[in-house]
């Protein structure tokens, strides 16, 4: 482990270890979906420049 290590604490027998954390399933690259929203989903075909047409 180095400096800036994400960790995790486990609980065994009478005392905690310390390890590394390794995610069950890798982390994405970017954040593109961990948020979740009340709004409708934006349709695939959806033109953002149909907004600026008069």
């Amino acid at each position: 482990m180095a400096r800036g290590s994400r960790v995790c604490f486990q609980l065994v027998g009478d005392h905690i270890e310390v390890r590394p954390f390794r995610p069950e399933q890798p982390l994405p690259a970017s954040g593109f979906g961990l948020l979740k929203s009340q709004r409708p989903p934006v349709p695939v075909d959806f033109d953002a420049a149909s907004l600026l047409r008069p």
